[in-house]
C-alpha cells in the first residue's frame, strides 16, 4: 500500500502519508482515503517520500482538497519533496493547497 492513514485520536488530526509514487494507479486507494475523512478532522497529506506524481495524481490531491473544504476540514500540504512542490506550486494548482 503507498498510501497510509493515520488518526491521531485525542487531536482529530488525520495524517495522510504517500509513499513512492501517487499516480492513477493510486485511484483505489485515493478513494477509499476519501471515505475515511471525517468532518471532525484536520487533514495533513505528507507528500516527503514521493518520487513519482502524475496529472492523475495531482488531480487526487485536488479531489481530496475539495472534499475537505466541502465540509470545512483543514487540510495541509507537508513534507513535499522539491519536485513535488514545483508541481504543486505550478499555476493554478497552487491555489488548491494554499
Amino acid at each position: 500500500m503507498s498510501i497510509e492513514l493515520f488518526r491521531e485520536p485525542e487531536t482529530h488530526q488525520l495524517n495522510i502519508t504517500v509513499r513512492e509514487n501517487l499516480t492513477m494507479e493510486d485511484y483505489p486507494e485515493i478513494s477509499t482515503v476519501v471515505t475515511q475523512i471525517q468532518p471532525t478532522d484536520n487533514c495533513k497529506i505528507i507528500l516527503d517520500n514521493i518520487i513519482k506524481i502524475d496529472s492523475a495524481g495531482l488531480g487526487m490531491l485536488a479531489l481530496i482538497r475539495e472534499i475537505s473544504g466541502k465540509n470545512n476540514i483543514q487540510i495541509k500540504t507537508v513534507s513535499c519533496s522539491k519536485q513535488v512542490s514545483e508541481l504543486i506550486n505550478f499555476g493554478p494548482v497552487s491555489k488548491l493547497f494554499a
